[in-house]
Order: C-alpha cells, then sequence, then structure tokens
C-alpha cells in the first residue's frame, strides 16, 4: 500500500488506499484493468510467504493466470529505493515460495515525474509494469462516461473504475472542479445502474478531502442528494477550514500590527531611506508608515 507516514499528507494516501481496497474487493475486473492480462482466473494466497527481511509479507494484490504465472500489484504513491527493494523481494519470495513466474506491476497514484527504473545495485535492475494515473487521459475518460450517461447506454465495469479514479488522471481542470462535474454525471445515473452505489462512495471519498467551499460542498451534496446525517461530516470539515483560515489571518494581522510598531521605533532614530535599504522594504511602505503612525 501507499506509505503514508513519508507523507507530506497522510490524509490523501490513506483516502487513496481505501479507494484501491474497495476496487479489489468489489470488482474481479480490476487487476485486468491494471495490467491488460484477460486470462486472470483466481487471486492467490500468498500469506505463507515470508523471507529474513519481512516475516510477513503483506503484498496488496497476488493473481494467478491461465499458465499458473502470477501478478504482483503494488500500490504506490511515492516511489523511493527501500519501496522498489521491498517490491522486489516480494516478486523473488512469491517465485521461490511457488516456483511461478511473477509478473510485478506497480499501481501509482503519486505525481509524475516518477523515476521507473531505481537500481537495486550495481548488477542488477528490478523493473517492473507500471499503470500511473497522471499518464490517462483524464478528459478522454470523464467525456466517455458523459456520454454514456447522457445517452444511457448501459456502463461497464471500467468506466465505474475511471469513474472512481479520474480525480488523479490528466485533467484539464482542478481537482475540486473534476469532483463537482463526476458528482453531476451521478445524478443523471439511473437508479438501476449496478455501479451508482461504488460510484457515490467514491466520490463521498474525494469530497471529503479536497471539496474546501460551501459553494461547491452544497453541489455535491445536491447530486447526492445526501442525507442530514452524511452530511455532518462534510459540515464539519469546511467548518473546520473556516476556522482555520480566520485563525490564519488573524496571525497575519497580528505578524504586520509587530512589524508596524517595529518600523515607527526604527523612524524615531532613522530616516525612512534608511529603514527602506537596511530591512530591504519599499520605501513606497516605510514613508505610509510614517506618515500614518510614526507621531
Amino acid at each position: 500500500m501507499a506509505d503514508a507516514k513519508d507523507s507530506k499528507d497522510d490524509k490523501v494516501y490513506h483516502l487513496e488506499d481505501l479507494l484501491f481496497v474497495k476496487c479489489l474487493v468489489q470488482f474481479e475486473e480490476f487487476p485486468q484493468y491494471i495490467t491488460g492480462f484477460k486470462d486472470i482466473r483466481n487471486s492467490f494466497d500468498s500469506r505463507f510467504a515470508s523471507s529474513s527481511n519481512f516475516s510477513s509479507l503483506n503484498l496488496d494484490c497476488v493473481r494467478q493466470r491461465e499458465d499458473l504465472s502470477l501478478i504482483d500489484i503494488e500500490h504506490h504513491s511515492s516511489i523511493r529505493p527501500d519501496l522498489m527493494r521491498r517490491n522486489y523481494e516480494y516478486a523473488v519470495n512469491l517465485y521461490n515460495v511457488t516456483g511461478y513466474t511473477v509478473h510485478p506491476f506497480i499501481f501509482y497514484t503519486g505525481d509524475l515525474p516518477v523515476n521507473k527504473i531505481i537500481r537495486m545495485n550495481d548488477f542488477n535492475t528490478f523493473q517492473p509494469q507500471w499503470f500511473i494515473l497522471k499518464e490517462k487521459d483524464g478528459m478522454k475518460s470523464l467525456n466517455n462516461i458523459n456520454y454514456k450517461t447522457f445517452n444511457k447506454i448501459d456502463w461497464n465495469v471500467f468506466d465505474a473504475i475511471d469513474f472512481a479514479w479520474i480525480p488523479k488522471f490528466d485533467i484539464d481542470m482542478s481537482i475540486e472542479d473534476c469532483i463537482v462535474e463526476l458528482a453531476e454525471i451521478y445524478k443523471m445515473m439511473p437508479a438501476d445502474n449496478k455501479f451508482l452505489q461504488f460510484c457515490r462512495e467514491s466520490l463521498k471519498l474525494w469530497t471529503g478531502k479536497y471539496i474546501k467551499d460551501k459553494e461547491r460542498l452544497d453541489k455535491v451534496k445536491e447530486c447526492l442528494n445526501m442525507s442530514e446525517l452524511e452530511e455532518i461530516p462534510f459540515e464539519e470539515q469546511l467548518r473546520g477550514v473556516i476556522l482555520e483560515g480566520e485563525l490564519e489571518r488573524a496571525k497575519l494581522k497580528g505578524e504586520e500590527k509587530n512589524r508596524i510598531d517595529f518600523i515607527s521605533k526604527a523612524l524615531k532614530h532613522m530616516s525612512p531611506k534608511e529603514v527602506s535599504n537596511m530591512f530591504e522594504l519599499p520605501i513606497e511602505y516605510v514613508d505610509e508608515i510614517a506618515n500614518s503612525y510614526s507621531k
């Protein structure tokens, strides 16, 4: 899974982990979506695999193909040499325990650019296959599901998976605007759409992370027809964002007052030009303080 402890923002990676697991649990086609392999026949219990460095391997997703070879899919939101070494160890141990060929994949939800080849040592290079969300054409996917929904064309499972991940695709809009547009598509979905609940849950996850203003939040709530109980955590989050903004403005206001007081005291002993040069401040700013505050 994505390593939240190494992130500047733990919550977004927790969200992506949740969504990754939801896709695995609800759609047996999800590994095919990532790998392109159409001969995946069943999941593979890898819990017995162990190593000297990883006594209990917790692989994200292992599936078996018709030729008995294995697919190991690991989800990452960042890439570092230690993570690549861990993935390499996973693949090696799966092979050692089973004797089956292992196809390693990385489902990458982080930012670009990413170094796809990180050397393990001077002699060998670990080269998994990559599925990078930021390289997917988000506008094409968005237009596709919008067209199908508007024209009452049945979705397939890959449309639903696209819907869930489009905010992290390459899109010509902000994530916030993308979430609102997806909510509007959701509002058009017929009640008998078998992916309706999954799309609703994914939208709520993205909304909880990214929507910080009341106008957008109200639009999403309207499209999802949220109950009062469902609205509570989003309203509380919005109040928290507003409070944080007020506190930040108050802090800046206090800092500005302190700076003005300091400059006013300096002006009692120096000319505005001297103060401007010494503290690298615009002369117009110092003159304004000299005229308004220094007596």
